[in-house]
């Protein structure tokens, strides 16, 4: 008798089993059932009907009970952009809209990431090893190599970083996916020494409507970002300050930062940690 749970393989799940490959690099039925409520049967057939459709982008992983990418793996029923996989796996809800009216994203995530390079940081990222990453930045623009103990994810804005261990600089730092220009596992390496402090520190951003704001504009500043309240308190990893500040468009310096640019500013600034605004 037919397994009534199982269907014909439909395009999201083939989309999904194509993300899961290129971008995390490993694929196992219970994976794909995490993102995917099916039952084993209809998993293993999603996964014959993918390869079916892209035979060189998935092979078994010898002695293992997964699939991993092939050598020349590339998107075929997606479009090899980032922003898909984030809104598979929950890291973004760019795209989920249940309003049922038009609605326009104006700062979408074009910044290029490629799949090979991320799938090396999130399998190091899961087994706690480093990878050789060539990288290039503002105040090194020559593509330079550099390895790394990446350790989390972070989502700013438009772009993503990888915060991790640098071994060159013998401290954690963030590095734009976007600005990586190869990613190998790193054959050896030193690995931290410690725990990344900035990121376990926990500190208190308290944000309220710009000073020079009239009565009257300040109040309409608490409506829209403290419900009426005076103030915003929100508990930040010391890491991750920066970014939060420039997501909030917040002064630091009510002086020389104004309305209408800035609508908020960040209350005692010079007590917030020195090294959670990388004034270093």
């Amino acid at each position: 008798m037919a397994n009534s749970s199982v269907s014909a393989p439909n395009h999201d799940r083939l989309c999904g089993i194509e993300l899961l490959l290129l971008w995390e690099g490993r694929l196992t039925s219970a994976r794909y059932r995490e993102l995917f409520p099916v039952h084993v049967t209809q998993a293993s057939r999603d996964f014959s009907a993918y390869r079916d459709i892209a035979p060189d982008n998935i092979q078994r992983a010898w002695g293992t009970k997964s699939y991993a990418p092939g050598p020349f793996a590339k998107p075929v029923l997606t479009g090899g952009f980032f922003a898909e996989y984030a809104h598979l796996v929950g890291l973004a809800n760019a795209g989920r809209r249940v309003t049922q009216v038009p609605v326009e994203d104006i700062a979408p995530a074009h910044t290029l990431i490629k799949p090979e390079h991320f799938r090396v940081l999130h399998q190091a990222m899961a087994n706690g090893t480093g990878v050789q990453i060539d990288y290039a930045s503002l105040s090194n623009p020559r593509l330079h190599s550099r390895t790394i103990f990446p350790h989390a994810l972070i989502h700013a804005g438009t772009r993503w970083h990888v915060r991790a261990w640098c071994v060159m600089r013998q401290d954690y730092r963030d590095f734009n996916l976007s600005r990586i220009r190869g990613a190998d596992a790193a054959a050896q390496a030193a690995p931290p020494p410690g725990p990344d402090e900035a990121w376990e520190m926990i500190v208190p951003l308290r944000l309220i409507a710009h000073t020079s704001l009239s009565v009257a504009q300040q109040k309409v500043v608490r409506e829209e970002f403290f419900r009426g309240t005076t103030a915003l308190v929100l508990d930040c990893r010391a890491a991750l300050l920066p970014y939060v500040v420039q997501a909030y468009r917040a002064a630091m310096d009510p002086v020389a930062q104004t309305p209408p640019q800035y609508l908020l500013e960040v209350v005692c600034p010079e007590r917030l940690p020195p090294e959670a605004l990388r004034m270093r």
